[in-house]
């Protein structure tokens, strides 16, 4: 697995993992200190799901780690690959043969046209040709037999990369929402303030948080909180461009990556988001029950050349906090903060 974050990022999640570990009693072997870095950077969220669950009933122990691991580490991913490349090998065979089958009957051809000069009449002729037929007709039945193995072969290896894609397209999605996972944010806010850099381009980044969704959480239960997740997911989705990348962070957080826009037009943005989440009403399917709606405090930053990801990130998240503290409900911006009285 590939672990591409700055070197703040790593010493935190590092440090985070091994006093994890400590509490828990888990020996830092490499297998393991990789499984709980894993979980300290939220990369995986089936793994984050079942070892949450697992530290909080106290049930982590190295035989479960050892099984996580082979689970969600080395998983599914490395077995599509190991599929495809067993195809591949096997439909390597199938093309030797098919060579190995050409070349005999090449040479069957060559005796033959050796015979032909030898042959003194029609009478001569007839085992010759009856030969030459016998290895036609052999050769038809080995290609035949042949294609059909390679057909199969196409179809498995078709089916195997279709197999891959999903694999690899879950592996890159918060599995509630269906938009992208905090590994891909990573990802994506790494590759964006390296493009902006390259290009000298403008870049903002939303982070979003539903105001009070613990207390809704805790009064209406997890299944309705989780259908709360969805709506502010879609409607996220519904006011940014294709270009963009919005992601689940944690939680009730959500971030928005905004390719080529400035800070005001990253403001205009976040309050479309702010204004359509607002607009939507929260009812219980089960018993019509209006639960009212439900609000969002967005922060908005827009990157400097030569920041690191990390203060990037930060400037957005502290206006985020400064939309909590001045009311909920809003918009703040990273200058707000900074016009802020200390």
């Amino acid at each position: 697995m590939d672990y591409d974050e700055s070197l703040d990022t790593a010493v935190e999640r590092a440090r985070s993992a091994l006093k994890l570990m400590e509490k828990s009693r888990i020996p830092p072997t490499p297998k393991n200190f990789e499984l709980f870095y894993s979980y300290a950077g939220n990369r995986i969220p089936d793994l984050q799901w079942m070892m949450k669950r697992m530290l909080e009933a106290g049930q982590i122990t190295e035989a479960a780690c050892t099984l996580l691991h082979e689970r969600f580490i080395d998983g599914a991913l490395k077995e599509e690959q190991r599929k495809v490349s067993d195809t591949l090998e096997q439909a390597a065979k199938h093309i030797e043969s098919v060579n190995e089958g050409a070349a005999k009957y090449g040479q069957a051809l060559e005796d033959f046209s050796g015979r032909l000069g030898t042959v003194a009449g029609q009478k001569d002729l007839a085992p010759t040709l009856e030969f030459i037929f016998a290895e036609t007709r052999a050769m038809a039945a080995v290609n035949r037999e042949l294609e059909g193995r390679l057909q199969s072969s196409v179809n498995e290896i078709a089916q195997l990369r279709q197999n891959l894609a999903e694999t690899r397209k879950e592996a890159a999605t918060d599995p509630l929402t269906g938009i992208a996972n905090r590994k891909v944010f990573d990802e994506g806010l790494r590759s964006a303030t390296t493009d902006a850099r390259r290009d000298t381009a403008w870049l903002s980044l939303l982070v979003i948080d539903i105001d009070h969704f613990k207390a809704f959480n805790d009064r209406y239960g997890h299944q309705l909180g989780d259908q709360v997740l969805k709506l502010v997911a879609k409607c996220v989705t519904e006011c940014i461009r294709k270009e963009d990348l919005a992601a689940r962070f944690g939680g009730e957080e959500f971030c928005v990556i905004l390719p080529g826009v400035r800070l005001a037009d990253g403001v205009k943005i976040a309050e479309s988001i702010r204004r359509r989440v607002a607009s939507r009403k929260i009812t219980n399917r089960r018993t019509g029950e209006v639960l009212g709606n439900i609000t969002l405090s967005i922060g908005v930053a827009e990157y400097t050349l030569g920041e690191s990801e990390a203060d990037f990130l930060r400037h957005a998240d502290e206006a985020m906090y400064a939309a909590k503290r001045t009311g909920r409900n809003k918009v703040a911006t990273q200058e707000d903060v900074a016009r802020a009285p200390a």
